[in-house]
């Protein structure tokens, strides 16, 4: 027969020191956020940045467009060079998550429009009411 034989081993607890979460005014890590309810052109940021996510609702009775554009509004022809276009059914909410990598990178502004087709230059009837996240 065979005996187990049971070892004391000794157990060293480490205890972390304690941590005072400071609220800061700023984070160079923070998304920043704008509403936008205009189909028309319209600036998101108007410098290079990232899109890491967005949401909203497209009140249409048709499919609605988000697109976006690597210019600022002053230089934004709807329809013309337009990256990324996001269809949203008619009547439908949507939501594109931010992650741990960004979306989309603009190396010169950040500006939507939304319109009737993927790459058209007809606006919406109705704007959508979106949300994006950016940095």
């Amino acid at each position: 027969m065979r005996k187990l034989l049971l070892l004391a081993v000794p157990l060293l607890l480490c205890a972390q020191q304690p941590t005072n979460t400071i609220p800061q005014a700023s984070s160079t890590y923070a998304l920043s956020v704008v509403d936008i309810a205009a189909t028309a052109a319209t600036t998101v940021k108007t410098t290079a940045g990232n899109v890491w996510g967005w949401y909203g609702f497209n009140p249409n009775t048709s499919t609605c467009y988000l697109q976006f554009y690597n210019t600022t509004t002053g230089n934004t022809s709807l329809g013309t060079n337009a990256l990324h276009p996001f269809g949203i059914p008619a009547g439908a909410a949507f939501n594109v998550s931010p992650g741990s990598l960004a979306w989309f990178n603009f190396s010169t502004a950040i500006t939507t429009g939304q319109t009737t087709t993927a790459t058209g230059s007809s606006q919406c009837t109705t704007a959508m009411t979106v949300t994006i996240m950016y940095q």
